[in-house]
């Protein structure tokens, strides 16, 4: 099964509600782990898995995904997905449903037939579709499911549903991948308008290795509860998806930039990735609303200016909002927007929300404030620390918590709350150095992407003594008419804080790029009988150090690299005749010492300058403008 096909899968359908795939980035490792559960499964070696994340980081795309793709591209394993939906939460219309979803995507991938998908089907018509697969049992089996319902024995029924893929992978020896999301709903089922957990219901059928289920769900807290039922003891594995990277943010940034037609600078892309938190759906609403206000990101005034309207009345307010109001009821809703801002005000040096303060502070029922905390645990707004609860780690949480406090119980105009949002944002830092780095290394990663061997370019790029002396003039005449040349090399592999084993055991040495590839000369050779070519192949390995520092970067600092570069050429010379280029790029040069180290030792130095220059020699525009022109009083020492 190949897991880089989740890449294309809105293509494939039948989900098409996607993200397109030119708009889905990074999630391999997930992927492979995913394609592998369903890999063991065709071989009867699966165990049921929780797949776990924080809300909105993509976990119900990745089930649709890997759904599309086994839908298509493989017969051992039959896929089944189902979403629970509020409206099911009564027992025997979750049996209906969650039967009914069965059975028609069951004959779809039997049939390869997504147009089953796409039709809503009555109860009574599933015979008719049962009896068209010309299949005994299923016909059976759906006849004793409408049977059940129609007599309203809804033990009968229930089994009947949630046993349903167990019975028919056993009956059919053909394995079958349930993925059931908003799996904490069966804790949540009522029978004749009363209460009834499911929960029990599911102990038995998550423990087989031939329907193995992926389990997920939007409130991680409600998941983990109904998982602690004895009837899941030790029956789940687990699957965690964390946020994306810095470097794939910086990616998904791009994509959505030109997705969206908004133009942003180096300056806001640090900072979005600095806000966002590797949160995808915050980086798409950002870039939404930029389109409709028909603004650019350019600045940071432009980008405060976004938020502001996005943490006010935008989608990721309303998306929170329309989270709240699913876990409270309509009457109690004044009364929890208070408790959920007041919370904020209660805390302890710990971060713990003082309950009895916050009772005291409200005069309200201290049961009843508990009550209402425990539902925004449920849904994730909060969490518990040493039996308390404290506020979760989300970039835009708590300003929403403020606005909906602001809008809905005081009755501030949304131009006093956007704008007291706005000046919150400009108070904030305006640059997230942490990520420059990220920004950097992408940068020249970039441009190695973009060389070929067919390049020789000016070696003045590479000599920052030499830059330094050059006038303007004697600078542009020199890339005009080099006087030494580089060659280069088509890059076929390419890797980022490139790990080195020092010694047996242990990996502690790091070289921040790794570019191997590779220079081709063809000749023409002649013999008795007639002419040929002969390519001649030269492999060539650049190894980069990167500094973003304030202050020149010294011979110290370049020993070091170059001790770590050494390990590297001892191996590839040992293995084969590998050509070894070592570049050293610091933001603000290096100093005289530095220079002789490199001179003696054979590495090319470069600047910013040097690396602007480089770049627009490949028609890449500037890297970094904005970091030449910032004040290093507003970056941080980052080595």
């Amino acid at each position: 099964m190949d897991y880089k096909l989740i890449y294309k899968a809105v293509k494939m359908g039948p989900f098409k509600d996607l993200i397109i795939d030119d708009l889905f980035v990074d999630r391999e490792e997930i992927a492979w782990k995913l394609f592998n559960i369903a890999d063991l499964t065709s071989r009867r070696l699966a165990m049921s898995t929780v797949f776990s994340s924080q809300r909105r980081l993509g976990k119900t795309e990745l089930l649709k995904r890997l759904y599309n793709v086994l839908f298509w591209t493989q017969e051992e394993v039959v896929p089944i997905y189902y979403y629970m939906k509020v409206e099911h939460l009564d027992r025997m219309r979750f049996s209906r449903e969650y039967f009914k979803n069965f059975l028609v995507q069951y004959l779809a991938f039997k049939n390869k037939d997504p147009s089953i998908l796409e039709m809503d089907f009555l109860m009574e018509d599933l015979i008719e579709l049962a009896q068209k697969s010309k299949d005994d049992f299923l016909v059976k089996y759906t006849k004793n499911m409408l049977k059940c319902i129609d007599e309203g024995d809804h033990n009968a029924s229930m089994n009947n549903a949630v046993y349903a893929p167990t019975r028919f992978a056993g009956k059919t020896n053909k394995p079958i991948l349930v993925m059931f999301d908003e799996f904490q709903r069966v804790e949540e089922m009522t029978l004749s308008g009363k209460p009834d957990p499911a929960g029990g219901a599911f102990g038995e059928v998550v423990e087989s290795n031939i329907a193995p289920h992926i389990v997920s769900g939007s409130s991680m807290s409600l998941l983990n509860k109904t998982l602690a039922l004895d009837c899941f003891f030790m029956r789940f594995d687990r699957l965690k998806l964390e946020p994306l990277d810095d470097a794939y943010v910086l990616e998904l940034i791009n994509r959505f930039s030109a997705f969206y037609k908004v133009k942003v600078s180096d300056a806001t892309k640090s900072m979005i990735i600095g806000k966002c938190k590797g949160n995808p759906f915050y980086i798409k609403c950002i870039f939404r609303q930029a389109n409709m206000q028909k603004s650019n990101l350019e600045t940071k005034e432009e980008l405060d200016n976004i938020l502001s309207i996005e943490l006010s009345y935008g989608l990721i307010w309303h998306d929170w909002d329309e989270h709240l109001k699913g876990y409270i009821p309509e009457k109690k809703l004044d009364l929890a927007r208070r408790v959920l801002y007041y919370a904020l005000k209660c805390k302890n040096e710990s971060g713990e929300i003082q309950e009895g303060k916050l009772a005291e502070y409200l005069n309200t029922d201290l049961e009843e404030v508990n009550n209402i905390l425990k539902q925004f645990y449920y849904g994730d707004f909060l969490k518990q620390i040493n039996g308390y609860y404290a506020e979760i780690e989300d970039p835009f949480l708590h300003k929403y918590i403020i606005s909906q406090y602001r809008l809905l119980v005081e009755k501030e105009s949304l131009d006093d709350v956007q704008k007291q949002v706005s000046d919150d944002l400009k108070s904030e830092i305006g640059y997230y150095t942490s990520v420059i780095g990220i920004i950097f290394e992408k940068c020249i990663e970039d441009l190695l992407k973009k060389w070929t061997d067919k390049d020789y370019i000016p070696k003045i790029f590479f000599e920052y003594e030499k830059f330094k002396k050059l006038s303007p003039e004697e600078l542009k005449k020199e890339i005009e008419k080099p006087s030494q040349v580089i060659r280069l090399a088509k890059m076929a592999y390419i890797k980022k804080n490139y790990i080195i084993q020092v010694k047996e055991g242990e990996y502690a040495k790091e070289i921040d790029i790794y570019g191997a590839g590779s220079q081709y000369d063809t000749k023409l050779v002649e013999d008795e009988y007639e002419e040929y070519e002969v390519t001649d192949v030269q492999s060539v390995t650049w190894l980069v150090d990167l500094r973003f520092r304030k202050e020149k970067t010294n011979q110290k600092h370049l020993k070091g690299f170059l001790k770590k570069t050494q390990t590297i050429q001892k191996k590839l010379r040992r293995e084969k005749n590998e050509k070894i280029e070592i570049w050293a790029v610091s933001k603000s040069g290096f100093t005289k010492e530095a220079v002789e180290f490199a001179k003696k030792n054979n590495l090319y130095l470069s600047n910013l300058e040097q690396l602007n220059l480089l770049f627009k020699y490949f028609d890449l525009g500037e890297i970094m403008e904005w970091a030449v022109k910032e004040t290093n009083t507003s970056l941080k020492e980052d080595d």
